[in-house]
């Protein structure tokens, strides 16, 4: 029944290195707020490791109690991805009754290439869902889309989405979808869907993990458009 203040502390394992401060309510309802520090964090064996105890063994749910209840405040000052180093990636992460929400968040990749994000994960059952928003826009297009294997002189480039993805189904739907500004049209949008959920969602819901998942989609779906 106490307030528990954290100062000055520090987590440390294989998956993270990280300055630990805020509060643990243990008084009435159990609730903490938390600030995350990041120095070292290996993101794709730290998704996937969590993501294993959260999923139901039988099927792609996953499970959050409703007992934990609280919100996080992370920054991380850089880690290595396949599409380079991700620099100054922060974002405020909320527990509410089994629901999960990542907001506002920012990450620097390259010198002049910004990403913001917004992820959920809401509900239950059938009814589990992952909702997202992406904005990505560079002007080192060339430099990034070479490493799908896709050769292009136009530096600019932007890339917006919204939807939802049904971890039960395993099927993502995009309520908008815009590239360099162009809002894609509903046939367009119906072949990108398609070519994700065999490419990247086959196996489960974190297939966007995958580079090779990643690298099959951009790449199938750039030449189809012929955005290049």
């Amino acid at each position: 029944d106490d307030i528990y203040k954290i100062n000055e502390s520090f987590l440390r394992n294989d998956l993270l290195n990280s300055k630990l401060e805020g509060s643990i309510n243990f008084k009435n309802n159990f609730f903490f707020d938390l600030n995350f520090q990041v120095n070292q964090a290996n993101l794709r064996k730290l998704f996937s490791y969590y993501s294993s105890l959260l999923r139901k063994s039988s099927s792609n749910q996953f499970q959050l109690s409703k007992k934990i209840n609280g919100k996080a405040k992370v920054n991380l000052k850089g880690t290595d991805s396949f599409v380079g180093k991700i620099e100054n990636i922060n974002f405020d992460m909320f527990f509410e009754n089994g629901d999960l929400k990542i907001k506002s968040g920012t990450a620097d990749l390259y010198k002049d290439t910004k990403i913001k994000f917004n992820v959920s994960l809401i509900g239950s059952g059938n009814n589990q869902r992952i909702i997202f928003f992406i904005n990505f826009l560079t002007s080192e297009g060339k430099k990034f889309l070479k490493k799908f294997n896709i050769n292009t002189e136009n530096n600019d480039l932007s890339f917006s989405s919204s939807g939802k993805i049904s971890t039960t189904n395993k099927k993502i739907k995009f309520d908008r979808l815009s590239l360099n500004n162009n809002q894609l049209g509903q046939r367009n949008i119906n072949q990108i869907e398609s070519v994700f959920d065999k490419t990247i969602l086959d196996e489960g819901v974190f297939g966007f993990l995958d580079f090779f998942k990643i690298k099959k989609f951009i790449f199938e779906n750039f030449s189809k458009l012929n955005l290049n």
